[in-house]
Formats: structure tokens, sequence, C-alpha cells
């Protein structure tokens, strides 16, 4: 028989017959920032309850010294500054150092004792116009680009003590606390209340639609004066660290917000951030097949954020939703980018943010599809102890310490992609000045590091991570740890990637016990009123929440994960929705022994952590009080780990 075989083979290549060889997929590589706009003036940073004011990314930033001020103002890319003698000037706030030039007085008449009633107290700006409330409360303004400068009457104003501009409309600050609005162009100057705000206010501007006040206190918070129910949201505050000295003026000028010292001193800000945060594109073909596979510096989102982007890749790009695959990083020192309503009024995602992510990764996956040149991938496995169970306890706690790569080689001799998976949370250090700084935190070190030791490109996914923390207190270790290791792996034997493309797009809907109204009620009775405690003051934002869904539409009684699979020949990922915990990487690749399996969590959708047998056996933070920071109504069932091997048997090829 042997013989035979022998023959056969000759004869096949005799005849010009070729042998099966390692598939060339078209390949391509893309890679976006997705950094915070300097138009977005502060951020706030999400993965923590605590501390419970949040953590912003603004940063003041020296920009040189004023002289005896009353008050600033911005307009187009100029700051004003009027002088407590009533004399104006500007610098333009796009050029450093600023250049301070006088225009003039803005009323000549003077008593030795003090500034008459009609003196200005307060300026803001309006298309081109100045605008400027004297100290008896009577609104003037000054035409810029009209020489000399002159002023007119408008009318009377309530007791300001801020004003800013908004969508074409003067709003003013009370010594009360109340907002007033009035449209300064309608004829007769008439102010409508928009709220209360309850702060004290020191000082008001404006940028776009949202308007920032700073109150006495050193809180700056932020109103969108086009929202159906405006709210006024957290920004920033003194916190010891990018936020040191207090402000007695702030002002938007050539698109930077700045701020007046105490001391007369002027701040620009800007974002405490280290650059790293990106979206990485790897696109797959093969015949007829495509697939993207999609990695994000995010810490959470929700399913209707990805799906907005698959369904413009969609339209845009042909890809159908299932061939597209999300990761997140899980970095905790992102921005905002899913509702965390329990921690508090500043844990809500800025849309604007949000949309200027949804673009870069759409515009990164056309430029992925764009660079496809024929390529060679191979895989290889390998391990890097970085982490450990952060919830059990033990020599046999368990830990996933595999690391997946996955190395691409174009056949044009451009730089080749190497893409890896760990599961360990980015979480530390929060404190310092790394509490306040946006970062991809241990997965930027070492893409970083990887890109200068190997000239490739690369790109991180999460894996099961919900219950691993790193072993080190440093990022930078954890991340110089997880390089080397990669690095490693990709100089020694990789096995070649060959065959088809096929993906999945399922879901797995499953009960919840959600807790009686009467229980909730009780849990309200038991946190309230205990003031400075984090984890009561989110148990009651949570339960009122549910009060409040039972008084509106009731609460949905199930719920529903998301797994996708994604096969490239013989290396498949399989990337399941939310916090997954390290018991089901190991569980689900042992499904696949014929196949070099690279299990993901974070895909998707980011709502909740799931637990396995031994977290639910042992209550643990993943297993049970979790879910009232996700805001969810109840906890995972505890047979959602079966839930999701039997479906992935069920649908197993």
């Amino acid at each position: 028989m042997k013989k035979w075989k022998t023959l056969l083979f000759l004869a096949a290549l005799c005849a010009g017959f070729q042998l099966p060889a390692q598939t060339r997929y078209q390949v391509g590589f893309a890679s976006v920032s997705l950094e915070p706009g300097e138009n977005l003036f502060s951020v706030a940073l999400q993965g923590y309850g605590a501390p419970a004011e949040g953590r912003f990314s603004l940063e003041w930033a020296d920009a040189g010294t004023l002289g005896e001020l009353a008050h600033i103002a911005g307009l187009g890319n100029y700051l004003y500054a009027l002088a407590p003698d009533g004399d104006l000037s500007r610098a333009d706030a796009t050029r450093q150092p600023l250049g301070w030039t006088d225009i003039g007085a803005t009323n000549p008449v003077v008593l030795l004792a003090g500034a008459t009633p009609d003196s200005f107290k307060l300026i803001a700006s309006l298309g081109k116009m100045l605008y400027a409330v004297s100290l008896d409360n009577r609104l003037s303004r000054y035409d810029t680009t009209v020489s000399p400068m002159k002023w007119t009457s408008v009318g009377r104003t309530p007791d300001a003590v801020a004003i800013a501009s908004a969508e074409g409309e003067l709003y003013i600050a009370d010594a009360a606390g109340t907002l007033w609005r009035a449209d300064p162009d309608s004829g007769e100057l008439r102010w409508n209340k928009c709220c209360d705000t309850g702060f004290d206010a020191v000082s008001m501007t404006s940028q776009g639609d949202r308007l920032y006040l700073l109150a006495r206190d050193q809180r700056i918070w932020e109103y969108a004066v086009t929202d159906t129910a405006p709210e006024w949201f957290p920004v920033a505050y003194i916190n010891g660290v990018t936020y040191r000295k207090p402000l007695a003026h702030i002002a938007v000028a050539g698109g930077r917000l700045f701020g007046a010292g105490l001391d007369n001193t002027l701040y620009c800000s800007q974002h405490r951030t280290e650059g790293t945060l990106q979206a990485a594109c790897l696109t797959l073909t093969s015949g007829k097949s495509t697939v993207a596979v999609v990695a994000a510096d995010l810490c959470a989102v929700e399913y209707r954020f990805t799906q907005k982007i698959k369904n413009a890749i969609a339209a845009r790009y042909g890809l159908p939703h299932d061939a597209v695959l999300f990761n997140l990083s899980h970095s905790h020192f992102t921005p905002v980018s899913r509702n965390w309503f329990p921690f508090g009024r500043w844990a809500y995602p800025d849309e604007r943010y949000l949309g200027q992510v949804a673009d870069s990764i759409v515009k990164c996956v056309g430029k992925a599809l764009k660079n496809r040149c024929e390529s060679q991938v191979y895989t290889c496995r390998t391990e890097s102890r970085i982490g450990l169970n952060r919830s059990l306890c033990g020599p046999e706690a368990p830990y996933d310490p595999t690391v997946d790569v996955v190395k691409v080689v174009p056949a044009d001799g451009t730089e080749p992609v190497i893409v890896f998976s760990a599961a360990c949370h980015p979480v530390f250090p929060n404190a310092g000045e790394s509490r306040y700084t946006i970062s991809a935190n241990f997965a930027g070190t070492a893409r970083r590091m990887i890109e200068d030791r190997t000239g490739a490109r690369s790109m991180f996914l999460q894996g099961c991570a919900g219950d691993t923390n790193p072993i080190s207190q440093d990022y930078r270790a954890t991340g110089e740890t997880l390089a080397q290791d990669v690095i490693r792996a990709v100089e020694g034997k990789m096995v070649p990637v060959s065959g088809k493309i096929t993906c999945r797009l399922d879901s797995i809907g499953f009960s919840i016990e959600v807790p009686a109204q009467c229980e909730i009620e009780r849990f309200i009775q038991e946190n309230e009123n205990r003031s400075m405690d984090i984890e009561a003051e989110k148990n009651v934002r949570w339960a009122r929440w549910m009060l409040k869904r039972y008084a509106e539409d009731g609460i949905p009684e199930t719920s529903v994960i998301y797994l996708q699979s994604v096969r490239i020949g013989n290396w498949q990922i399989v990337g399941l929705s939310d916090e997954p915990v390290c018991e089901f990487a190991f569980a689900v690749r042992r499904l696949y022994p014929k196949l070099r399996t690279t299990v993901l969590g974070y895909c998707n959708e980011v709502s909740r952590y799931l637990p396995g047998p031994e977290h639910i056996a042992n209550g643990t933070y993943e297993a049970l009080s979790s879910y009232y920071w996700y805001g969810q109504p109840a906890a995972a069932p505890a047979e959602i780990m079966e839930m999701v091997l039997e479906k992935l048997k069920k649908d197993k090829p």
C-alpha cells in the first residue's frame, strides 16, 4: 500500500499538480488615535467608583501672568481682560507667549474712592459683539469690528455674578444661584429663568452649546443648553495634582479653556494624558470572505454603541455585523464610554467623545481594508505570568497566563503585524498623577515596547480578565513583562495559519431574579443617610433607579449576553461580551482541542461580570455585588457558564 501511495504522489508531480500550500490571506492593518480632542476641555475617567468626586483629565498649564483683573472673556481667538479701572485689553490666545494689546477705557470716569455704578464688572462675547454688565446690572455691548470702541445700552440684567453666551443667547447666573437667559437681539430684553443651579457661581464661559460654570468651591460644571432635559455635570475640581490652585475667572478663547488664578496667574487647560489611546483594526480576506477584528482602548460600552458602529461599517464597506468583532482593552484610565449612573453625576459618557470614537473606528476599518495585501499568517501560544486571581485565594485559585500570539508577514515587505492577547485588568496604579492620567495602561506599554524592539506594528486583545489583576502595582513593569514574553514567542517557532474564513454572531437570553419592590425599599433604608460612604451612596442610586423603573415601565426579568466566533483556518477567536472570569477561557478552549482558540472577553458589550462556578460558590464580588455598580437589575444566573458552553457546543462545526 505504501508503495502505491508513493507512486501516486510522484505521478501527481509529473502531471504538474501541486500539493496544498499554506493559505495566503489578504491582510490589512490600521490604527487611529482615540485621544479626546481639545474641544473637550475635560473628560471623566472610568473604571472605579472612587473617589466619589470622580477623576478628570483636565490639567492647568501655566500660560503667563495678568495684571490686576476684574474679569476675562474670550471672543474667537482672542482673550479679553477687563481691569478694575475699566481698561480693556486683548491677546491672541493661539500664540505663546501671550502679547497683550491695550484697547482703551470702557468707562473714563473713575472716582478716587472706587468705580462709579456704571463701571463694568463682567464681560462676555456673542458673535462679534462684546457684552458687559455694570456694577448696577445694566447690560451694554460693543461691536469689536468697529473702531474706536463704543458701548451702547441694551437693558437691565438680574443681579449678575457671571455671564456667558451659547446658541445665540446670553446666560446670567445671579447671586441666588439662578440661571437666566435672554436674546439680546429681540428688541426688548427679557430674562427667562432656566434653572436653579444650586451653585454659588464665581465665573461662567461657554463653548458651542455648553456652558461652563466655576463655583466658589472651585468645582467646574458643564451644562448643555440644547438638551431637552439639561443637567449640570462636574468636569473638574481641585485635586491637588492636576488642579492645584483656586481660580477667580474662566474663559474660552481659541478653542481652549483659560483660568485666571487668585494671584492673577493665567492657566490654559490641557488633558493629562500619555497619548497612548488607540483603536486598531486587522482585516483578513480569503476568497469572498472578509473579517475585521477591532481592538479599542475603552473600558466598557453598551451594545447599542457597537451596533451603531457596525451599521456604519456595513453601510460604507459592506461588512456584515457578524464579520466585525469588537474587543476592548478595559483600561480604567480611559474616558467614560458607558453609563455608570450608580457612580454619581460624573459617570455619564460625553456623547461628543463617543461620536469622535465611533467616527475614528469606522475610518480605521476603512484604512485596514484599503491597506490589504497578500500576507502569510502565523500563530503560537506562550505564557506571561503578569496577574493573579483577585477574588479566589489559595494555591488552587484559577489564573490563566495564556498568551496567544499571531504574526502577519506581508509579501510586499512592509512592516509585519503582531497581535497578542492576555487576560489581566489594566487597573494599577490608582494614586498620584496616574489616577488622573488618560492611559492605555499596561497594554499601551506592551504595544510600544513590541514595536520598538521588533519594528512591527502591534495590537492587543483582552482575554477573560474578570477576576484577574496585575501582580505589579507598576503598569509599566506589567507591560514590559508581557512584551518580553511576546517577543520571545515571535522569535521562536510559529505555526502557519491556513484554511477558510468563517464567522458567527449569537446571543443567549436568560432569566434574572429581580428583587421585589419591598426589598429595594428596605435596601434604601439600610443605605441612606450614610454620608461619605461611597458603597452606600452607590446602593441608594441603584435602588432609586430600580424604583423608578418599577413605577414607569416595570423591570425586565430577562437579559442577554453575546457570543461571536471568528475562524481563520486553524486559528479561532471566541469573543464573549461582558467581563468573563478566567474559568470561561479554560472551558472554551477545551471544546476545541484541534484548534488554536483565542478566548476573549470584553467583546461587543461590557455590562456585567460573567462569574464561574467557584465565584458563585464563594459569593465573590464578580458573582454578586458587582451588578449594582453596572446598574443591572440583578446578577447573572449561577448557570451562566454552562449556558455559554452549551451554546458553543450546539454551534460547533
